[in-house]
């Protein structure tokens, strides 16, 4: 997120180029294509393997510190309900772009996770930060998806004179604790494909516009926040009913007004902010 000063106006744009990359199982090392950036938070993805990795754990109740300074994050259409209390809930600017939960009005600054590391115990923790250092990759030779892992995380360590590490593999096999991320993160490549079919629809009936939003700071200035989209209100009602109705059996109009709803938290995290 970039912030610049305009006499008494500060400008907030929100890229989703920060927050997006795609990865990709090339054998032992998970490789990203050309020029791609990595996705948020994730610096290293590997493979992971019981004859390179069985010596490695991940610790246990470490918190979040790596998201620490993160403002927005991507969000699944199946958490909206979830993340509405909590988050402004937007969409990043380019085509099809991923919704986003804003954890902060400006760049590295996040209102939800404190210098000890902890999420708001009230709060929401998307599932893009719990699933964090693993991940998924295809694997380029067969088309499989294979778990990944961070090491560069802080969260990786070796296990070797510790007792507070989750290891990753017991005798040679998957760990449980492997097993039940392996599902988790099977689960949340699955909520993708269900979100960008959501997105397209958006886009294809042109309901998702770039916005900006001038706030009112305590001090007396204004900030406002752009690079982002929005479901367009105007656009929404001039939909045809059979669309509508599409869209209410699918869930996305459900999903819209929790959008539109989340928007009040704008207002709650200026005030967290002072």
């Amino acid at each position: 997120m970039d912030t610049k000063g305009n006499g008494r106006d500060h400008e907030t744009g929100s890229s989703a180029n920060e927050l997006e990359g795609s990865t990709s199982g090339t054998g032992p090392r998970a490789a990203t294509s050309a020029g791609a950036a990595l996705p948020l938070f994730y610096r290293d993805p590997t493979v992971l393997q019981a004859e390179v990795h069985s010596a490695k754990g991940i610790r246990r109740d470490c918190g979040y510190h790596f998201a620490r300074h993160t403002h927005a994050v991507p969000l699944h259409l199946a958490e909206f309900r979830s993340a509405l209390a909590h988050y402004p809930i937007v969409f990043a600017p380019e085509a099809g772009g991923t919704p986003l939960a804003l954890l902060g009005t400006q760049s590295n600054q996040n209102h939800f996770v404190g210098e000890d590391g902890r999420w708001e115990p009230s709060a929401y923790v998307p599932a893009y930060v719990r699933r964090y250092p693993f991940i998924t990759a295809r694997n380029e030779t067969d088309g499989t998806q294979v778990l990944c892992i961070d090491l560069d995380s802080d969260l990786v360590v070796d296990l070797e004179g510790r007792q507070d590490a989750e290891p990753l593999f017991v005798a040679g096999a998957a760990s449980e604790y492997t097993k039940q991320m392996q599902s988790f993160c099977a689960a949340f490549d699955r909520e993708i494909e269900a979100t960008k079919e959501f997105i397209s629809a958006l886009e294809a009936e042109q309901t998702l516009v770039d916005k900006e939003i001038k706030l009112g700071l305590p001090d007396g200035t204004n900030q406002v926040m752009t690079g982002f989209r929005l479901v367009d209100q105007q656009a929404f009602d001039a939909l045809a009913e059979s669309t509508v109705v599409a869209w209410h059996k699918k869930g996305w109009v459900s999903a819209i007004h929790w959008h539109w709803a989340s928007m009040d938290n704008l207002v709650r995290m200026i005030t967290k902010r002072t």
